[in-house]
């Protein structure tokens, strides 16, 4: 048996892929104690890498690998959250946070020898910077014995957030003995994602979500381990973002109720900071620009409402771009880019600016696109939207930005007789066919996975265990697997607002977490996840997040939520 645990330590000193040495940490821990099938409540397993066993850990996303034992560690009454990062606002909050959500009883002192007081959490490094590739890695160690403590270890204070998550998880309260423990001691958690971009994305056009909406969604990402709000703030519907340098832009919005105001930008942004959520938002351009012009008019096409097929009713649909030949659509265009990257606002490096379902059709009554397409030797509509999404392109990489754009950019640049080529500083987009991965990777695009099938929540017909099933790298050639960065799952929002949002987005986006945090060999292992998400649920339920039942509708019958 000892020889077993040689083994298991052996191997996860060398599968190591986080970089924190654990040597010292393992010799404070009883090895033998470690059981092979360990357990977390009433579900068993050994290495979590292996989809094989039908024994499962109760973790949501589940971490990279896991060992544990079978005895129970009682916390005392007076347990405290320690740290080496004393500095840090962040990591005290976040700290707070969980020692609050945790800690909701009051307990008593337990008369056994295992006796948890502490848990000290430490953290490498102090950069707090939020960019695509921040390291989220963090491992756990929770002695047998309680005399040692506990400690959470992390190279940054996201790490160690994500590793406050997966403790919330793992810490019960036996209310018939009011005390709280952590059963099947010892632990050794090591956990890493498995792609640096792991998002959703929520449109604010179709219908306004308040500040306080926002922070709470914000937080069930982070619940979650997501590290990316895509913010799809604006649309034809509505432009409900304050601009300083074009003030008449808001005029777009739904109403002057409507409106995020620039400290509400602000707030939302340190909100998510300080739950390592990076914000990345998005201004659609040249499409989807209807609401641009209810304040400066002459960005839109003149006499769009007679071009065939631009006849669209307001505001279902709205899809009206921007005049590519007006003057004023450059100057805001730019402008809004300028303004909404600079340091005091979006600090993130991914700038979102759409390119997606250009309308040409609205083009063809204006003389003035007409011409300026004849002066400039423009042959076609797809040639000026090229013109003028080049323009974006640039303005975005002088600005120090990563732009990402829909697929809808690197289909049009590489369509037939286009001989320009999309810049290749582009992230694409992916939201119809995910094997159009295998081609923007070939042609050496870092790539995006939000298929429409199972990505899109708006779809009622897509349950959680299509989400689950759907391998985001399949058919990608393992040389090009780097150039996929991840995904997000989208929520459009014709059909929801804030009275649904939370329902018709979880538990599904809960599938897309952990496939994009945990990589798995079986796709299709729903029934390793399905009592993980069931019970991870409850967890969401009890911080007030209003996830739907796995069925997405309602509850069948009375029952206790860890019991369905």
């Amino acid at each position: 048996m000892k020889l077993k645990f040689i083994f298991l330590i052996l191997f996860f000193i060398i599968g190591n892929s986080i970089g924190i040495k654990i040597s010292k940490e393992i010799n404070k821990i009883k090895l033998n104690d470690i059981s092979i099938d360990g357990e977390i409540l009433l579900n068993k397993s050994s290495d979590s890498s292996s989809s094989q066993s039908s024994k499962i850990i109760n973790i949501w996303p589940m971490p990279k690998k896991v060992l544990n034992g079978d005895i129970t560690v009682y916390i005392s009454p007076h347990f405290q959250f320690t740290t080496n990062l004393t500095k840090s606002t962040t990591l005290k909050k976040a700290m707070d946070r969980y020692y609050k959500l945790i800690f909701t009883e009051d307990s008593k002192s337990h008369s056994g020898i295992s006796i948890l007081n502490e848990i000290k959490i430490l953290v490498k490094s102090e950069d707090e910077t939020l960019q695509i590739g921040f390291d989220e890695s963090y491992e756990i160690y929770i002695d047998d014995s309680g005399d040692d403590g506990g400690k959470i270890i992390a190279e940054t204070v996201y790490g160690a957030i994500r590793g406050l998550e997966t403790l919330y998880q793992m810490i019960g309260f036996d209310y018939q003995r009011e005390y709280y423990q952590i059963k099947h001691c010892p632990w050794i958690i090591q956990d890493s994602p498995r792609y640096p971009h792991r998002g959703v994305m929520l449109d604010t056009s179709r219908h306004f979500y308040s500040v306080d909406v926002l922070k709470e969604f914000i937080e069930a990402l982070a619940y979650n381990k997501f590290n990316v709000f895509h913010w799809h703030a604006v649309d034809s519907q509505s432009f409900p973002l304050t601009s300083t340098t074009f003030p008449k832009i808001t005029k777009g919005s739904w109403s002057s109720q409507e409106i995020y105001s620039t400290r509400d930008i602000k707030e939302i942004i340190q909100h998510a900071k300080e739950y390592g959520i990076r914000v990345e938002l998005e201004i659609d351009m040249p499409g989807h620009a209807y609401s641009w012009g209810i304040g400066y008019p002459s960005v839109l096409p003149a006499n769009f409402s007679h071009s065939i097929q631009c006849q669209q009713p307001c505001p279902t649909e709205c899809n009206i771009p921007l005049d590519v030949s007006s003057k004023e659509s450059y100057v805001i265009a730019m402008g809004l880019l300028e303004e909404f990257n600079g340091a005091s606002m979006f600090n993130e490096s991914f700038f979102h600016i759409g390119g997606d379902e250009v309308a040409y059709s609205c083009w063809n009554n204006s003389l003035r696109i007409v011409d300026w397409m004849k002066r400039e030797n423009i042959s076609s509509f797809q040639d000026a939207a090229i013109f003028f999404e080049i323009k974006a392109i640039e303005q975005l990489i002088q600005l120090g930005k990563t732009p990402v754009m829909w697929e809808d950019a690197y289909l049009l640049f590489g369509s037939s007789g286009i001989t320009e080529k999309l810049p290749e500083e582009v992230v694409v987009q992916i939201y119809h066919d995910p094997l159009l991965a295998l081609n923007t990777t070939r042609d050496g695009y870092k790539t995006l996975q939000s298929p429409y099938w199972p990505y899109y929540l708006d779809n009622p017909s897509v349950d959680w265990e299509k989400v689950y099933e759907f391998e985001p790298s399949n058919g990608i050639h393992e040389k090009r697997l780097r150039l996929l960065l991840g995904g997000e799952t989208c929520m459009w929002s014709e059909l929801v607002d804030a009275s649904n949002l939370f329902a018709k987005v979880f538990p599904r986006a809960f599938a897309t977490a952990e496939r994009l945090w945990f990589s798995i060999e079986n796709s299709n292992s729903t029934t390793f996840a399905k009592p993980r998400l069931e019970r991870f649920r409850c967890f969401l339920l009890e911080r007030g997040i209003g996830a739907a039942p796995l069925n997405s509708t309602s509850p069948d019958d009375p029952n206790s939520c860890y019991s369905s």
